[in-house]
């Protein structure tokens, strides 16, 4: 019984759900914006990551295979651009 006095705001159930839904719809729309900025900085923090970890991953495998290439490659085979 505590849990539904501490959230039944009148005496009508009806206007009280009706209240806690403009309640909560006012406090997501206010908080919207700040929570944009937080997962916009999150997922360019991961993305910079990933592509710092992947430009080194790709600068070490090229320069491996610059080194160890005489065993990889046939004669006539060029290492590709790609990397």
């Amino acid at each position: 019984m505590a849990l539904e006095s501490t959230v039944q705001i009148t005496e009508s159930p009806f206007l009280s759900i009706l209240v806690w839904i403009v309640l909560l719809s006012i406090t997501l729309y206010f908080a919207r914006k700040p929570f944009h900025r937080a997962v916009m900085s999150f997922s360019r923090i991961i993305g910079t990551e990933c592509a710092y970890h992947l430009r080194r991953r790709l600068t070490q495998k090229k320069g491996w295979l610059i080194e160890h290439g005489r065993f990889l490659f046939h004669p006539g085979w060029t290492i590709p651009n790609a990397w």
